[in-house]
């Protein structure tokens, strides 16, 4: 995982800030990544560094590096004037995100889930 999807991730989630929970929600969103289609995978590729590309641009400092008020802001601005591409882009990001999250432990005792059954196990 980069600095730069770190970052987003955290915005996304703020639960990830907790001591462990990034090591968890970093190795189930990097196989998720892993899965996705070598193309889908270029995409997100870009995207990430077509964003932090912007944030140089417009902020003058690479994404991961602005205030997560800021960032939060910058996002949002990029999201309303991007055009589609960047909104889809932007969903997509945040739907990967999200399920990585709630693919995690930590999240699962946050909604008093108790983890997927073994297989041939009934409730």
């Amino acid at each position: 995982m980069s600095k730069t999807q770190a970052a987003i991730a955290k915005l996304i989630c703020p639960s990830l800030e907790e001591p462990g929970v990034l090591g968890q929600f970093t190795e189930i969103f990097d196989a998720f990544f892993a899965e996705l289609d070598s193309r889908s995978r270029a995409q997100l590729g870009l995207f990430f560094r077509a964003l932090n590309f912007l944030s140089l641009l417009f902020c003058w400092r690479p994404l991961h590096r602005l205030a997560p008020e800021r960032r939060q802001r910058f996002l949002e601005q990029v999201g309303r004037r991007g055009g589609s591409k960047i909104q889809a882009g932007l969903t997509g990001v945040r739907s990967l995100v999200l399920l990585s999250y709630y693919s995690t432990p930590h999240a699962w005792r946050q909604i008093n889930y108790e983890g997927p059954l073994a297989r041939g196990e009934r409730p």
